[in-house]
């Protein structure tokens, strides 16, 4: 940790504090789990939207462990937001389309939690909703992993090409 300080690595002590964080959750201690995910929120910047995506993510588990489910549900919104809006290269987009999913799983889990709780069918048209989101991210990946596939098919078949012509000459 004090390595982490001296080098003043702000992803790895976001990365620190998201994991310290997720023990004192599985101990059922979450004012302490609380308090490592908003410090390693002070780690995380414009760089780092896993590390701050997956601290909001940890923290509405900590809210719904509390059965304190608005304060859960918006931070995995902010979870989901804050890993969306990072778009800007498409390969990173498609980094996180693992994450994104686990967190559209996580709200849906805890909405279901919340519709034992309130047998309010609203919350199942909800989670029905998100469902859809979901499904809709899966075809997503699928889409963008095939063009992927193909665009390196393409482009080995170019670059193998392009070297069997200099090879000719």
């Amino acid at each position: 940790l004090k390595v982490l300080f001296y080098t003043k690595d702000s992803v790895r002590l976001a990365n620190f504090y998201n994991n310290f964080s997720l023990v004192f959750l599985k101990v059922s201690e979450p004012d302490s789990a609380k308090f490592y995910c908003k410090k390693g929120l002070r780690y995380t910047n414009s760089k780092n939207p896993l590390g701050k995506s997956a601290l909001y993510n940890n923290l509405g588990d900590v809210y719904l462990s509390e059965s304190k489910f608005d304060k859960a549900f918006s931070y995995y919104d902010k979870a989901i937001q804050t890993i969306s809006s990072d778009n800007s290269n498409e390969f990173s987009t498609t980094i996180y389309f693992k994450d994104l999913l686990d967190y559209y799983l996580d709200k849906l889990n805890a909405l279901i939690t919340f519709y034992e709780v309130k047998q309010d069918s609203r919350i199942l048209y909800e989670a029905y909703e998100l469902l859809i989101k979901i499904d809709s991210q899966f075809d997503t990946i699928y889409h963008t992993s095939k063009e992927r596939i193909s665009k390196l098919f393409w482009s080995c078949l170019l670059y193998t090409s392009d070297a069997a012509d200099d090879s000719l000459r």
